[in-house]
């Protein structure tokens, strides 16, 4: 992902600081693998939009390939 320069975003119980990519809830520290973060941030500067899954694919994963069964295995946590 592209760097980011002090970005906060709040949603709910939920702040994600970009810059020092760090997730919070309620204040504490949600830890999060690095390309589960990265699929995290990819959705929260595209919302408002559909993000389709080879653009997905290109922001987090760019020249990697990714099997089907690894795009299940990201998890996010729950509200």
């Amino acid at each position: 992902m592209s760097s980011q320069s002090n970005k906060f975003y709040d949603f709910g119980d939920f702040r994600l600081d970009a810059t020092e990519r760090v997730l919070l809830r309620d204040g504490k520290d949600l830890l999060l693998p690095p390309k589960t973060f990265d699929v995290l941030l990819a959705l929260v500067n595209n919302r408002g939009r559909i993000l389709e899954k080879e653009e997905l694919v290109q922001l987090v994963w760019q020249d990697t390939f990714v099997e089907e069964s690894n795009l299940a295995r990201v998890r996010l946590p729950c509200a």
